[in-house]
């Protein structure tokens, strides 16, 4: 998720650009700091400071309470859920049967018996672990089996290891009841994504084009939305009268036991998954790695990070004659994003072209990160340049974007510059 890019002097370089995003102090949804602009699909988590998300590309983030950081997960396959019994006992699922498992230490590969996607895992405790894509597979404990069952199911949920739901395509949805899965009937025919209750009696399933229905423990009815066109993704409660569901183009519903109403989400990204430890802890994520907080009271913005270069001491511009040294110095405030893994860049652009500072090889030509690395404060001014340069327009950029893949990402980029001028002596 982009955030704003933290500087006090604007580039003016196009290779050096920059998206702005602004954070507003209210009570609500929060933007995160994360460190990926992959879409993240599923949450869960065992508390508010113990909490997973899972996404494109075998991304796996924690939230320690404190901020998101990247897990090795030791796959690129994508996930498309997360469920744990506890924080030590965590399963992520995804592409081609990809089945992880967390220790509390790290995550490893599980067999998984099969090579259908897995897009749902849900469990009653760390031996009655339940996985569904095409077809049911469950863990005891032990070893992954597979059922005869196709389902296409795209999420799962219950209240016991003998009352399970799943709701998938054309608006089915099975039931388990500790012997057999058996299908129920619904009023809707649109693939389903979510699923949630607050008891057998009182259970929420979204989808296509609007489609919110619910369940009785009698019947499966439909609900109104206040849509036809958004397709919702997940669904999540912390009871039958605070039900959230998240869907496309950062749409948020909240039930309060009467109707849906829309809640503003400050995003307009998609919204995939929602998870919470309580009705003022949730979270939700989507794509390009947004990661949203609800809190019932207001929580203070995002400090950026906030790179800082002067050349002589000064934050420009700069106009010197050649016989005058030039030296460049650069520090960062880290804000919110200290540890966050980021490419560094440090360059000027020359009347001879681009040049970019490269560790540990020096200046060379071209638009190069100066190296990969978390995100560090530099109280202190680092000289990193001290030397003259002959007539011609200068420009000095320093910054870090918080997407560490050896590529400018623009929107992910805090950075700061200067503007120098050596002028040619006077005859």
């Amino acid at each position: 998720m982009a955030k704003r890019t933290g500087i006090k002097k604007a580039p003016i370089l196009l290779i050096f650009s920059f998206l702005l995003f602004s954070n507003t102090a209210t009570a609500g949804w929060y933007p995160m700091v994360t460190a990926t602009q992959n879409a993240l699909l599923g949450v869960w988590g065992s508390s508010a400071t113990d909490v997973f998300a899972v996404g494109m590309g075998g991304t796996i983030l924690h939230y320690d309470g404190t901020k998101w950081l990247p897990m090795t997960s030791g796959t690129t396959k994508d996930l498309n859920a997360v469920w744990g019994s506890s924080g030590s006992d965590v399963f992520a699922v995804g592409a081609d049967g990809t089945i992880l498992h967390y220790d509390g230490t790290s995550w490893s590969s599980m067999s998984s018996g099969t090579t259908y996607s897995l897009t749902c895992v849900w469990g009653s405790s760390a031996t009655d672990v339940w996985a569904d894509g095409m077809v049911f597979s469950h863990y005891d404990g032990s070893t992954w089996t597979q059922t005869n069952l196709a389902t296409g199911s795209q999420d799962i949920w219950g209240t016991s290891g003998s009352n399970i739901y799943a709701a998938g395509d054309n608006g089915g949805i099975v039931h388990y009841d500790s012997l057999n899965w058996s299908g129920m009937t619904t009023p809707v025919s649109n693939i389903l994504y979510g699923i949630w209750g607050s008891s057998n009696s009182d259970i929420f399933a979204v989808g296509h084009y609007g489609t919110i229905i619910h369940y009785n423990g009698t019947a499966w009815s439909s609900m109104n939305s206040g849509s036809t066109i958004i397709h919702y993704w997940d669904v999540w409660g912390s009871a039958w009268n605070d039900v959230w569901a998240v869907g496309g183009g950062g749409v948020i519903l909240h039930y309060g036991g009467n109707k849906w109403t829309a809640d503003t989400s400050g995003t307009s990204k998609h919204l995939y998954g929602i998870w919470g430890a309580s009705s003022s802890q949730v979270f939700v994520v989507g794509s390009q790695g947004t990661i949203l907080r609800y809190s019932a009271t207001p929580l203070p913005p995002i400090k950026d990070a906030v790179p800082d270069i002067k050349v002589n001491g000064s934050d420009g511009p700069v106009s010197i004659l050649p016989t005058t040294s030039v030296n460049v110095t650069v520090s960062l405030d880290s804000g919110d994003y200290a540890s966050q893994n980021a490419d560094w860049w440090l360059g000027v652009v020359t009347p001879f072209g681009p040049y970019s500072f490269v560790f540990p090889h020096g200046i060379i030509w071209g638009v190069a990160p100066l190296m990969p690395g978390p995100i560090l404060d530099i109280a202190a001014p680092l000289s990193v340049m001290n030397g003259a340069l002959p007539p011609g327009q200068y420009e000095f950029l320093f910054g870090v974007d918080y997407l560490m893949n050896g590529v400018l990402d623009p929107a992910e980029l805090f950075q700061d510059s200067v503007s120098v001028t050596v002028s040619s002596p006077a005859p």
